[in-house]
């Protein structure tokens, strides 16, 4: 899966556009592909992931499909935990 993050919690100074927004006006003006964009937002700390304590991330998107895959990528569960490639 491809995706790009951009910094969070914005909004352009001039139109007030949420970033998300942004990005997907000047990619769809620079051809016309639309993208499909989201934001992920959570209290993750590198430290605690990366000791892998529990930690949370919402994704919102007006793409459910995108959601859904994000969300299904970023999930974990104490079962599964180490197991994941």
């Amino acid at each position: 899966m491809n995706f790009r993050a951009w910094p969070p919690g914005r909004l352009e100074e001039t139109t007030l556009l949420r970033m998300t927004e942004v990005i997907s006006l000047i990619v769809a003006s620079d051809g016309g592909f639309q993208p499909r964009t989201g934001a992920l937002s959570g209290p993750t700390f590198a430290k605690e992931v990366a000791r892998g304590d529990p930690t949370a991330i919402t994704i919102a998107s007006p793409d459910t499909g995108l959601a859904e895959t994000i969300q299904r990528e970023f999930s974990d569960t104490i079962e599964n935990r180490g197991q994941r490639t």
